[in-house]
């Protein structure tokens, strides 16, 4: 959460010195969670120089950005937990069964080195 007028400063030329100019004083330190809610709620759009139209492209076009990062880090996190909870399952496995077959351990190697790699990258992707 941070102040609609900071939203703003992410914005690209020219449409961040445009929002910030048509940003509503009372609004602008009202603090939202995202750039398409600071678009939403910063200064009615129809009495904008620019209009309705510009700036609900311009949200739209935020919004689908969000969601869009949104999707890929709830995808890599639900990866990476069935990553894990394959490893587990191979471990327990291989400590209940407790085979002869370096074949499995080849392959419960493999499962976690996947699993911690899966994980990592869920973990550094770039979060909003």
């Amino acid at each position: 959460m941070k102040p609609i007028i900071k939203w703003y400063q992410e914005l690209p030329e020219p449409q961040r010195s445009q929002a910030i100019e048509n940003a509503a004083p009372e609004l602008a330190r009202k603090e939202v969670d995202s750039l398409s809610s600071a678009l939403r709620s910063g200064f009615p759009w129809m009495s904008s120089p620019q209009g309705h139209d510009y700036w609900e492209e311009i949200q739209y076009q935020a919004f689908t950005l969000e969601e869009r990062g949104r999707s890929r880090r709830q995808w890599f996190k639900k990866a990476a937990r069935l990553a894990i909870n394959a490893c587990l399952t191979v471990v327990v496995s291989i400590a209940v069964l407790k085979p002869v077959d370096d074949g499995l351990a080849d392959l419960v190697l493999r499962v976690a080195g996947t699993a911690a790699l899966v994980y990592l990258y869920s973990q550094t992707y770039p979060k909003k």
